[in-house]
């Protein structure tokens, strides 16, 4: 089971990578993704802190909310906004009660399956980063595994769970509509010639279990998680 530790684990080894390269041009793009560097930690910042808000929220989505991050501040503000963002959700994961459902459009999901799909959020597009700026990322096995297993149970182990993770997450972008392996932009099929659904390929989704719409454990713990704050360390970008 993913967790509130793994989340923040997985956010300390991504904003521990990003850091020294905080004074290069985050301009640059992948060469497959439309944004730059700073989009991007912009982008995973935001996605990390929506997450945190859905898990609060529940189902059916929460429409008046739309948290944003800044990817025009300096490099160390957006560092430091991911932080915060990966420190909320951790904060927020480790306040939800395992009945707690939060929205997504693919599929409702518990804690767990959520936070494994923010972990692999951090590390996937971490990796995009290290292409712009012609750096390796190599995440531990051990948390890279945790979200493989969480996020896609059915894959056979193999030696290097990052490049499985990294290959099982890039066939889930095809069904997106994000540009897949082959180049074409189209989604794998069935054996029929249907079009696969995401929420077959990022097991987070319990919606066979729900048999409809569920609350989330609502403002309550979001309010508890952002009391506790001032309890903890809350990292900066160094």
């Amino acid at each position: 089971m993913v967790n509130a530790e793994h989340v923040r684990l997985c956010g300390e080894h991504c904003r521990s990578f990003l850091a020294p390269h905080v004074d290069k041009d985050w301009q640059q793009r992948p060469d497959d993704i439309d944004m730059s560097v700073a989009e991007l930690v912009a982008h995973v910042a935001r996605a990390i802190l929506w997450y945190a808000i859905d898990l609060s929220a529940g189902a059916p989505d929460l429409v008046a909310a739309d948290p944003q991050v800044k990817a025009d501040e300096s490099n160390h503000e957006i560092l430091r906004a991911l932080a915060t963002s990966v420190h909320i959700r951790a904060l927020v994961v480790h306040a939800a009660p395992e009945s707690a459902r939060e929205f997504h459009p693919f599929g409702t999901a518990d804690p767990s399956g959520f936070a494994a799909m923010s972990c692999d959020e951090m590390l996937i597009h971490t990796n995009d980063i290290a292409s712009a700026l012609s750096q390796t990322f190599d995440p531990p096995n051990d948390l890279v595994e945790a979200v493989l297993n969480r996020l896609f149970p059915w894959v056979r182990p193999v030696a290097d769970p990052w490049q499985q993770l990294c290959g099982q997450t890039e066939e889930s972008r095809c069904m997106t509509g994000r540009a897949c392996p082959s180049g074409n932009g189209t989604a794998p099929h069935s054996t029929n010639g249907t079009p696969r659904r995401l929420r077959e390929h990022l097991h987070s989704s319990l919606d066979e279990e729900l048999g409809g719409e569920t609350d989330g454990f609502h403002v309550d713990a979001l309010i508890v998680a952002v009391e506790t704050v001032g309890e903890y360390f809350c990292p900066h970008a160094g």
